[in-house]
């Protein structure tokens, strides 16, 4: 467990607090910690012992199918195409701005955006804070800290009601990088405030519905971005960055 500590602050670039552990994990920091300081995890090792006596493919399959995605810009399904990579951490960059993640389908678009989510923190990992608000349930995919998941809600009267209690908590963030992902149609009535958080915050939103950046925020003030996602047969993403 130690040894898996040191390589996820390897990966990230910077020291994993207890209580990020903890988040991660879903369980108290008291029991984090004193996981970690035990010399011996009967349960742990018990599984060891078990997997061990497995071929490599299928122990690695099963630790796999055990585990949810963790979207990157480095996963395989984006880092296929080197150019695109580099494209989309010249955007993360941005101080500011407006981007629009359109085309696909929901979870590609998810896919993406929680992507840009966690490359974000690991770019500058002491300065970038990503927030937002994701209409999804985090089940097959890593959450991004700091987004606001809302579980599938289907109701059209509930989603609006479920983003009015979480906007004043992500509009007061200081957050470099805000997401919004399926919960447009229930964010428009912030559209003025989301406007003002595009002038000092890069601002992202996924949808189904085409949107007009534009119509919003004035392309003289923010760099307005497009990223219009496509997949081909083996499911690795296609995406067209334009500026607008």
């Amino acid at each position: 467990m130690r040894a898996i500590k040191w390589e996820l602050e390897a990966f990230q670039g910077r020291e994993v607090p207890y209580e990020d552990l903890a988040a991660y994990a879903g369980q108290a920091t008291s029991s984090v910690f004193d996981k970690l300081q035990r010399a011996q995890q009967p349960q742990i090792e018990a599984l060891l012992r078990w997997i061990e006596r497995l071929p490599e493919t299928a122990r690695n399959r099963l630790i796999s199918l055990a585990c949810r995605q963790y979207p990157t810009l480095e996963h395989p399904r984006l880092s296929h195409d080197l150019a695109q990579v580099s494209l989309l951490k010249t955007l993360l960059h941005q101080p500011n701005g407006f981007t629009v993640i359109q085309g696909g389908n929901p979870g590609m678009r998810t896919f993406l955006i929680t992507a840009l989510g966690h490359t974000c923190g690991m770019l500058e990992p002491e300065r970038r804070r990503t927030c937002g608000i994701d209409a999804h349930e985090s089940d097959w995919f890593v959450p991004v800290d700091d987004v606001i998941y809302l579980h599938n809600v289907l109701d059209p009267d509930r989603l609006r009601e479920c983003v009015r209690l979480a906007w004043p908590q992500i509009a007061g963030l200081k957050s470099r990088l805000t997401v919004l992902n399926g919960v447009w149609a229930a964010a428009q009535e912030f559209g003025a405030e989301i406007a003002q958080l595009a002038l000092r915050r890069h601002m992202v939103v996924a949808d189904e519905t085409r949107l007009k950046p534009e119509r919003l925020v004035r392309r003289d003030l923010v760099p307005i971005h497009t990223l219009t996602v496509t997949a081909d047969k083996e499911d690795l993403l296609r995406v067209l960055v334009l500026r607008i």
